[in-house]
């Protein structure tokens, strides 16, 4: 009997450590998103192993559950996976092209960790500091503070440190209008004036550092949905519209490297012709999204499955000195290609829910915040394949769920969390509730031993 009570004992206790060592490490993955790889895989494959050990699944998987987003991201996925079975590409390629997906499971993973709002602030306080590092490093390489042979990842001589330009564009783009809405919610001036710093620090790095064209479409959407929530009135939107229009024309003027890469972009424009193979960075991109475009019509409803975009690219630009590109550069085209019409209308679904359940969230600035994600994401989408970019589609995993989880009440949390913080001493680890009934199990059946021995 006593051995059986120890060892009750111990499973517990176990299990409340690995709930915390998950919590934490969906904190630090915050972090770890923008600036490394290696580091983010390590941090999801603890977080996986510590919810298994931890236990509580069926609390866990009924918060998940209840959002529409998670359904039809776990759904893409499926319908991704079920491509493995009839897909043109070799078995090995159609599975490693399904494994750039698994960032959707992340989802229903990490939300019942941030159920508890000081996990959801810790995150943003770990995203935070990490785009403040990429900004100060940006800038040393960029004014030669840092030599560039000195720093050894990224790409340096562009002043893009840890991720590629199209990463940092978009993430920059959306940390300076987090950085924007935080400015606008702390009550201390000092840090009031510290995140507006932050945030003409974040436009100006996207504007005239950095030279990814996203970024620049992300944060022209952006400053629209901006201005729409703090501009009230038809004639105000308007005026503020032209005011955004004339800042930047000023802008195209006075940016170099803004000025050069939409000079280029023109110009590929105008050479393009539908399906020809030519140089350029446009005329590349449009040539990717012709092609996708062309098989998604050869193969509407099921698609030709995960991981055989390469293939098709490769026998355009067979005998040319183009380079081969995995996806098809448009995340929209990338789901058509693989999964037909039902890859492409889940996805469609998943970002139109993921608006939705935006607008039922009750704190304000997470509404904002999440919308905002949503328009990232998708003009993002629309430029690229988000999803298969690592840093990109992490980011977008993890922030949505960081925001979603703010949609539970506080009896959910009371269900799912059970901590207790005059028992247990402390005010940042969560524990589920079935802990707590395991602990009464093993007060029972303690006094029980305890009768039985007198």
């Amino acid at each position: 009997m006593n051995y059986s009570v120890e060892t009750l004992t111990g499973t517990v206790h176990l299990q409340k450590i690995a709930d915390r060592v998950a919590v934490w490490a969906a904190i630090v993955l915050g972090f770890s998103i923008p600036i490394s790889t290696t580091g983010t895989g390590i941090l999801v494959g603890l977080i996986a192993a510590a919810l298994v050990m931890g236990g509580g699944f069926r609390h866990k998987l009924k918060l998940a559950v209840t959002h529409t987003t998670v359904l039809f991201g776990v759904a893409l996925l499926a319908v991704t996976m079920l491509g493995i079975l009839y897909g043109t590409a070799s078995l090995y390629e159609r599975a490693d092209g399904f494994a750039d997906y698994y960032e959707l499971l992340l989802m229903p993973l990490l939300i019942p960790l941030f159920v508890d709002p000081k996990a959801r602030r810790y995150g943003l306080v770990s995203m935070s500091i990490a785009l403040t590092l990429i900004l100060l490093v940006s800038y040393g390489l960029a004014l030669g503070i840092i030599p560039t042979i000195w720093w050894p990842f990224g790409s340096p001589e562009s002043a893009v440190p840890f991720r590629n330009r199209i990463d940092q564009g978009v993430l920059t783009a959306m940390g300076a209008f987090l950085f924007a809405v935080l400015a606008c919610t702390v009550e201390r001036p000092v840090w009031r004036a510290a995140l507006f710093v932050l945030t003409m620090l974040a436009v100006a790095n996207v504007l005239f550092i950095n030279t990814g064209r996203t970024g620049y479409a992300v944060l022209a959407a952006l400053v629209l949905f901006g201005a729409t929530i703090v501009v009230r009135g038809r004639w105000q939107r308007l005026t503020a519209v032209a005011v955004i229009v004339v800042a930047g024309i000023a802008v195209y003027h006075f940016s170099p490297t803004l000025h050069q890469r939409i000079e280029e972009t023109v110009g590929d424009l105008a050479m393009w012709q539908a399906g020809a193979v030519m140089g350029g960075s446009t005329t590349e991109r449009l040539l990717l999204n012709h092609t996708a475009l062309m098989a998604f019509l050869d193969h509407p409803v099921f698609g030709m499955g995960p991981g055989a975009f390469p293939a098709l690219h490769a026998e355009i630009v067979a005998g040319t000195e183009l380079p081969m590109h995995g996806s098809a550069h448009n995340e929209f085209l990338q789901a058509a290609v693989q999964s037909g019409i039902f890859g492409l209308g889940l996805l469609i679904a998943m970002i139109v829910a993921q608006w939705w359940e935006a607008g039922r969230l009750g704190d304000p600035v997470n509404r904002v915040l999440l919308r905002a994600t949503v328009i990232a994401f998708t003009v993002s989408c629309l430029f690229n394949s988000f999803l298969l970019g690592h840093a990109g589609g992490h980011w977008w995993a993890w922030f949505t769920a960081l925001l979603l989880a703010s949609s539970h009440t506080p009896k959910d949390v009371q269900q799912v969390i059970g901590e207790d913080a005059s028992r247990q001493g402390s005010s940042t680890s969560p524990s589920l509730s079935r802990y707590h009934r395991q602990s009464r199990s093993v007060e029972r059946v303690t006094l029980r031993a305890a009768e039985v021995s007198r």
